[in-house]
């Protein structure tokens, strides 16, 4: 269930990713047909692609955004990710 998975990936779950985030992070999303990628974005606007099965950072997109990311999301096909903020 939805509750689960937001238990799931809370802040303890991200901490034990490794080499995290500098800010605070703002937004995550899991696409719908896997768990990887896994993406989660921060307050300071970088996004991270992460390897949930080996806790790593595959992808860094600093400067994405100027402020916060507000928001992640996948398409239906679960390939492409969007963002705000």
């Amino acid at each position: 269930t939805a509750a689960k998975l937001d238990r799931m990936f809370a802040k303890p779950f991200l901490g034990a990713l490794g080499t995290g985030h500098r800010d605070g992070v703002t937004a995550t999303a899991v696409s719908r047909t896997a768990l990887v990628p896994f993406v989660s974005g921060a307050a300071d606007g970088e996004i991270r692609i992460w390897d949930l099965a080996s806790r790593k950072c595959v992808a860094e997109l600093p400067g994405g955004h100027s402020r916060a990311v507000n928001g992640l999301v996948f398409d239906n096909d679960g390939r492409n990710f969007y963002s705000c903020s």
